[in-house]
């Protein structure tokens, strides 16, 4: 019997393929059990062979060729927006206690999101301060899970060129040094909420050292934006690029925690018993003194 065609036809199928299905596609008189069959016994000495599966038939590979077929996928994991605050807070102020990430960030850090963070491999214990109560200290480990990373990569404009020299750090005795001053470009940045656009087609460059401010009324997306090029939003079109490195593009971004980049909370993250200029300079308490004004 030639059942090259039937072949196909159980082959092309989206789902297991039943003998009454079979049966409208055949010519009067040919039985679909029959045809089955015989594809069953063509198939049987070869690697991909036809087996009954979920009341139906449909080819599979051979069972000895399952272990050099098998491959474990690793599916990436996108961190909950409340994780990655507190996560680019960590990074950003390390080593922090508990109650400075929750100063910064304005809001109570639950359990669940900290040990989410700790059993990932994102954070670690740093010790105690030492101040009363001696609370303990988190820091943020260098190397990020892949599992957690966002597809791509940082990718340099040039290589060697200023935008890689902007992302090295140096070396230091269980530190990091901030990198040099560099510049900030948006193009063709664009961002809705539920069907409504904030974010239009915006265009932007900040050069090294350049103090920008961004003004307008409220909800015509100024946080929005501070929040897409520090990492906290997905980018849904357009293209952030820090010190000449792409970090965010739509279905490629760079963590937040990877980019180095300031952020204080607009909402109930304002003392009101500092000025603004002692707001600012909230976080750069680690630097050394003297520094702190300049910056």
């Amino acid at each position: 019997m030639r059942c090259g065609w039937r072949r196909a036809l159980v082959f092309a199928s989206d789902r297991p393929v039943t003998p009454q299905r079979l049966q409208q596609a055949l010519p009067p008189g040919v039985d679909a059990r029959a045809v089955l069959t015989a594809i069953a016994a063509h198939c049987a000495d070869r690697p991909v062979q036809l087996v009954e599966v979920g009341g139906g038939f449909a080819f599979r590979t051979a069972p000895e060729l399952a272990p050099a077929l098998t491959r474990v996928v690793e599916v990436p994991r996108r961190l909950p927006r409340a994780a990655m605050e507190t996560l680019a807070i960590i990074a950003y102020h390390q080593p922090v206690t508990r109650a400075e990430v929750e100063e910064i960030r304005g809001a109570s850090l639950s359990q669940t999101t900290l040990e989410s963070l700790l059993e990932m491999g994102l954070i670690g214990p740093r010790g105690r301060k030492e101040v009363p109560g001696r609370p303990s200290l988190m820091g943020h480990h260098a190397e990020v899970p892949r599992a957690v990373r966002p597809k791509g990569t940082v990718r340099p404009a040039a290589a060697g060129g200023a935008g890689e020299r902007a992302w090295q750090w140096a070396a230091g005795p269980g530190r990091r040094r901030r990198p040099a001053a560099m510049s900030l470009r948006l193009t063709g940045i664009r961002h809705a909420y539920g069907g409504r656009e904030v974010i239009r087609g915006v265009d932007l460059h900040v050069r090294p050292g350049e103090i920008l401010c961004l003004l307008g009324p409220s909800g015509d997306g100024k946080t929005t934006l501070l929040r897409l090029v520090a990492g906290l939003e997905p980018l849904q079109a357009g293209r952030i690029e820090l010190g000449g490195v792409v970090v965010g593009e739509p279905g490629r971004e760079v963590p937040p925690e990877q980019r180095h980049v300031g952020f204080v909370f607009q909402d109930y993250a304002l003392f009101p018993h500092l000025t603004v200029t002692e707001n600012v300079a909230f976080g750069l308490n680690r630097l050394p003194r003297g520094n702190g004004a300049g910056r």
